[in-house]
């Protein structure tokens, strides 16, 4: 599962399971699927589990991330209640509560859920998200400076806190604010990112762009390749966005945004032959993922309609 191996995963996971007829490997199982993107199977093998142990909470937390994945947020939210009344899933149980409360946008009920006590546990980002929500703006950034006094890098705060931020001040005043704040050395990498995505939001890609490369410098994290290359992309840079796709392809071939944004620079730049080379190569790697396979016909199809300019045999796919 940590190496993204999801097939073999499952193939193990649905061995195990037969041969022991045990909870605990359709609960992996289930996991698994729903990794893979097959909530069904991921559902299906969840309930075997649960009519194996009904009271396991761990399989019970797979029923709902599962329902969840799947739209079915009432029926997850009542699977997480019940695995929340098990010490040992109680935290994680309690955080997909709140997904679904604030996926339903019910954020009363979700201030209600922070006032019954939770066995002492705290809740300050979800407090911070119902507060906000509900136009309860400077109880909701009060909240958040309180946080970063004792942990100032906490990303998910500080991100939150942005949007609060540009809520009461409004989107230039705040990207002015970052942009000092990028440039302390002492500052946590999230500054930058933060300012970076200012810039996106600003519509100057530029300055994105050179924050990105900042950050690449500091981290190897993929989500900053991945927002440097929508950045390329959408200052026509098409040709340093196109290989950081790739890259990211390789990494998460399931992803829809980077896939439709791939194709669409390729299109741009008269690569579509790339892009078939690059499918026809993610579906030896991913055998499993059928949505590759859809990728490569409907691009092969477009390169049939439409040849490659130059004529030269080697720019269109093989047969």
């Amino acid at each position: 599962m940590r190496q993204r191996r999801y097939a073999e995963a499952v193939s193990f996971a649905e061995k195990e399971a037969n041969a022991q007829n045990s909870e605990f490997w359709y609960t992996q199982l289930s996991l698994a699927l729903k990794r893979m993107g097959d909530t069904a199977g991921a559902i299906e093998n969840a309930r075997k589990a649960l009519m194996i142990a009904p009271r396991n909470s761990y399989a019970l937390l797979a029923y709902a991330d599962a329902l969840s994945s799947a739209g079915r947020t009432s029926e997850a939210l009542s699977a997480y209640e019940e695995a929340a009344r098990d010490t040992a899933t109680a935290d994680r149980a309690q955080e997909g509560v709140f997904q679904c409360l604030a996926a339903q946008k019910n954020w009363t009920a979700v201030l209600e859920r922070l006032t019954q006590g939770n066995d002492g546990r705290d809740y300050p980002y979800w407090r911070i998200r119902a507060l906000g929500s509900l136009g309860r703006t400077d109880e909701a950034i009060g909240i958040c400076e309180e946080q970063l006094k004792s942990t100032p890098g906490d990303s998910k705060i500080l991100w939150a806190l942005v949007e609060l931020e540009i809520t009461r001040d409004g989107l230039e005043q705040v990207m002015r604010r970052y942009e000092r704040i990028a440039k302390i050395p002492s500052r946590p990498p999230v500054y930058t990112e933060i300012y970076a995505s200012l810039c996106r939001r600003a519509g100057i890609s530029e300055k994105a762009i050179a924050q990105y490369e900042k950050l690449e410098m500091k981290t190897t994290a993929p989500g900053i390749v991945r927002k440097k290359a929508f950045a390329l992309a959408k200052t026509g840079k098409e040709d340093e966005a196109i290989p950081l796709f790739e890259e990211l392809l390789r990494a998460d071939p399931r992803d829809m945004y980077v896939n439709a944004s791939y194709v669409s620079a390729c299109r741009r730049k008269g690569l579509l032959n790339r892009a078939w080379k690059t499918y026809h190569d993610l579906i030896g790697q991913f055998p499993d993922e059928k949505t590759l396979l859809g990728r490569l016909k409907k691009i092969s199809k477009e390169l049939e309609q439409n040849p490659p300019v130059s004529g030269n045999k080697d720019d269109a796919p093989p047969q």
